[in-house]
């Protein structure tokens, strides 16, 4: 097998601001090398995109695509606005983030920068390559939690997934998970069931590119068969 085998899904959970400057966007970069290495790469939580329908539209690979992404999202506004309040987590409001917002555009950079090649609906699996955005179901988002997300991208055909978390997190699922944390104290608080550690980034001691190019690294050594902290400690939540 190669990166171009690969199927790559990515999503967050007890964000903070360390999410938005660093590990959110050093996952877009993984997930940008991994598409140019013929992979795909699949981002969830349309609930945590609002605001961000026109900026994803734009990088549409048509206007059936661009359409299918903006209806997403404003259904996800509108069952958001339904329920008298916005249903993003008290995990984020925890790690300080104080509107959807906030939270939207640190969600929006876990995305890189390749096209939007689709919008994946009922656990579909991704039908080519390159990014993917998935909606998710509403049985999953019930329950507002982080591992019935893992094991949807595990049902839309996801081998690896990367887990963002500024507050920490131990989300398990039925595929690897690879948790990313930016926050340098939370880090040091939950070192064992953290796999990548992206505080340099908030240290000024690598750059989001550099970071970006180690976690991709990391991402193929999984692929190889090392073991994440959460196969290490048997976190399979179903």
């Amino acid at each position: 097998m190669s990166p171009a085998d690969l199927i790559v899904a990515t999503e967050c959970g007890g964000s903070d601001a360390t999410s938005g400057l660093a590990a959110n966007p050093v996952c877009g970069v993984a997930g940008d090398l991994l598409i140019e290495a013929g992979g795909t790469y699949m981002q969830a939580e349309t609930s945590e995109l609002q605001g961000c329908a026109d900026l994803l539209a734009a990088r549409a690979v048509n206007d059936e695509v661009a359409n299918d992404i903006r209806e997403a999202i404003v259904e996800a506004e509108r069952r958001s606005f339904e329920s008298g309040r916005f249903g993003w987590g008290y995990g984020n409001i925890l790690g300080g983030l104080t509107s959807i917002e906030e939270k939207s555009y640190g969600c929006l950079s876990k995305s890189g920068t390749k096209p939007l090649q689709g919008v994946l609906h009922e656990f579909e699996r991704p039908p080519g390559k390159g990014l993917y955005i998935q909606v998710e179901q509403q049985e999953a988002r019930s329950f507002g939690g982080d591992p019935e997300g893992v094991n949807q991208f595990a049902a839309s055909g996801a081998h690896i997934a990367l887990f963002t978390t500024g507050c920490g997190s131990t989300t398990g699922g039925l595929i690897p998970v690879i948790k990313v944390i930016g926050n340098l104290r939370r880090m040091q608080l939950i070192e064992d069931n953290a796999d990548f550690d992206a505080t340099p980034i908030m240290r000024g001691e690598k750059t989001i590119h550099e970071m970006g190019e180690e976690l991709y690294k990391e991402i193929l050594a999984v692929a190889a068969g090392k073991a994440t902290k959460q196969e290490i400690y048997r976190h399979y939540e179903a």
